[in-house]
């Protein structure tokens, strides 16, 4: 699990690596994974835009699980952030994403898990 300035440029170097092989699967992995080590080190101002990234990218390019992911957790990022409707708007989108998973069981899964982690954000608000 990624914590520290050496596991975060392991992670920059390995998100450089894919854009400059324009392997955008993993540009769009890697930048929420960037996200989530950013969180983890306590900078979550700084997750947000690698959170809204991937959630562009992989919407543009079609990664309907990933744009779920990423969507997901931008909705944590701005409800820690105190940006509640932001948040609330960001788990709607990643729901409506997610409704168009073809599995039913990981559609059904991710559904759950959104609704989960949409209702925190939302018991966060009050």
């Amino acid at each position: 699990m990624p914590n520290n300035t050496d596991d975060l440029g392991m992670i920059e170097a390995a998100l450089r690596h894919a854009e400059s092989t324009s392997d955008m699967i993993n540009v769009v992995n890697m930048s929420t994974t960037l996200g989530n080590a950013l969180v983890r080190a306590g900078r979550t101002g700084d997750a947000r835009p690698h959170y809204q990234r991937s959630a562009e990218l992989a919407q543009q390019y079609g990664l309907i699980g990933a744009e779920s992911v990423a969507r997901e957790q931008l909705g944590i990022c701005l409800a820690r952030l105190g940006d509640f409707a932001g948040a609330d708007a960001q788990f709607a989108a990643a729901i409506t994403v997610a409704g168009q998973l073809d599995s039913p069981k990981t559609r059904e899964s991710r559904l759950a898990q959104l609704a989960k982690n949409r209702s925190h954000a939302q018991e966060m608000a009050s």
